[in-house]
């Protein structure tokens, strides 16, 4: 397993566990695809769940997002 795997399963889990930071950690490296391969619609997807779990950073993207 390579550093990008073990860093996507730990995002995986917090994203799982409904953490908001994690969550919007998650959603960023989707979106900038430097770790995780990138993937613009599961990143949204993510950001926007962190923002709903409470997240004001990912509030404030979902608008830069759209």
């Amino acid at each position: 397993r390579g550093l990008g795997d073990v860093y996507k399963r730990q995002l995986e889990k917090a994203a799982e566990a409904n953490d908001p930071y994690g969550t919007l950690n998650f959603g960023l490296a989707y979106l900038s695809g430097t770790v995780i391969a990138l993937d613009r619609e599961k990143g949204k997807a993510l950001v926007k769940k962190a923002a709903d779990l409470g997240s004001d950073d990912a509030a404030s993207m979902l608008e830069s997002l759209a």
